[in-house]
């Protein structure tokens, strides 16, 4: 069961990070639509993982 989880949790990570670079994809064109590329800096946001990396694994820390 902890392989069957740890394999959605690296399918949704790999999901998240393409509709990730899609957003920040989509907000460039929009800054450049609107005339405002480059004019104000975006913050970013992202999703990481941890693992526990005192020799069991069993446990997926989200950060």
């Amino acid at each position: 069961m902890s392989e069957d989880l740890r394999s959605r949790v690296n399918e949704l990570e790999t999901t998240v990070d393409a509709l990730t670079d899609e957003i920040v994809d989509l907000q460039k064109r929009l800054d450049e639509v609107e005339g405002e590329g480059g004019k104000e800096e975006k913050d970013e946001v992202g999703v990481g993982l941890e693992t526990e990396k005192d020799g069991d694994g069993d446990d997926i820390y989200v950060a």
